[in-house]
């Protein structure tokens, strides 16, 4: 059962990833839509993160917080969000989310002195809905005139741990799928870290002269038995 299911959720994050970036063919959109139902015993989770500066202003907790309301708005959230605001060392971060049972929001206005960062957040059960979501919340920020980065990425697990082969063949056979090739990696018995750059995607960053833009992470979480696999593009910024 180990196996099939890892088969099965690498067919399903690459075919996710290729048709948010690429235009699929109607062969390639079936076989995505196979294995959403093939797999659909498997937890995965896709998250998509837009963040972007403020600029250098005093902002008080009022206009902070008209901004977080004036945004949830503008994304669907009207109503059954909460609002707090949490200070740590010299950083006081005002949030406001909603949270589900298939998913959360969060809006995030973290300030430093007078610098000011956004940042927002939406998890959802749903992977299709992921670069649909990634498309709205960069254009509310274009619409308010903030410039974003943005990160998402797809995440499952499963019961057990993979010894080195076996993570080696998820490894290859994701490379392979996403026509991928391995700039930096690390490695270790729990962790695997591997930064890579793929032609499908057009954006790109660049680390010590190379070019990246996938990020794969294979984990292994000893508390509760479970191997964590996550694919970001371009990277994650998860704990």
């Amino acid at each position: 059962m180990k196996r099939y299911q890892i088969w099965f959720l690498i067919l399903l994050w690459s075919m996710v990833f290729i048709q948010g970036f690429m235009n699929l063919t109607a062969k390639n959109d079936y076989k995505l839509m196979e294995a959403f139902k093939a797999s659909e015993s498997i937890p995965i989770e896709g998250k998509v993160m837009v963040s972007g500066s403020l600029g250098e202003k005093k902002l008080n907790q009022k206009t902070r917080r008209n901004i977080l309301k004036k945004l949830a708005e503008q994304a669907g959230l009207t109503k059954k969000y909460t609002i707090d605001t949490v200070k740590e060392d010299n950083v006081e971060t005002m949030i406001l989310k909603k949270e589900g049972e298939d998913g959360g929001v969060w809006f995030r206005i973290s300030s430093v002195d007078n610098r000011n960062y956004l940042s927002t957040e939406v998890a959802i059960e749903d992977v299709e809905e992921i670069f649909g979501m990634r498309e709205k919340l960069e254009s509310i920020m274009e619409e308010n005139g903030i410039e974003t980065e943005t990160s998402l990425y797809v995440h499952g697990s499963f019961k057990g741990i993979l010894d080195r082969d076996e993570k080696d063949q998820v490894e290859e056979k994701l490379l392979s799928i996403l026509e991928a090739k391995v700039a930096l990696e690390y490695k270790d018995e729990y962790r695997d870290t591997i930064y890579c750059y793929s032609p499908l995607i057009s954006d790109y960053y660049e680390r010590d002269g190379k070019r990246l833009n996938i990020q794969m992470i294979i984990s292994y979480d000893e508390s509760n038995e479970q191997t964590q696999l996550y694919l970001a593009v371009p990277f994650y910024n998860g704990n």
